[in-house]
């Protein structure tokens, strides 16, 4: 069951939200044209955590998804010039 809004699931208590998998963390990752170093560096965790979420060695927490999403998209490049 889907709820509209947090106030919903919140009263209910019983809400659980799908976890990121290791590909769309790493998707995630790309879109912002990040390497693992890179991204470990910039949420201060080692590179190897970032490993491991992208080949789902270790769940993607709630707030380890939120901070990946938090980042700035990369500038898309124009082909024209």
């Amino acid at each position: 069951m889907e709820y509209s809004n947090f106030s919903e699931c919140s009263q209910r208590g019983n809400c659980r939200d799908r976890s990121m998998t290791g590909p769309e963390y790493k998707t995630e990752r790309k879109r912002r044209n990040l390497s693992q170093v890179a991204l470990a560096a910039l949420i201060e965790v080692r590179q190897g955590t970032i490993s491991d979420r992208e080949t789902d060695r270790i769940k993607i927490t709630k707030e380890a998804e939120l901070a990946i999403k938090s980042l700035p998209l990369a500038e898309e490049k124009n082909s024209k010039g």
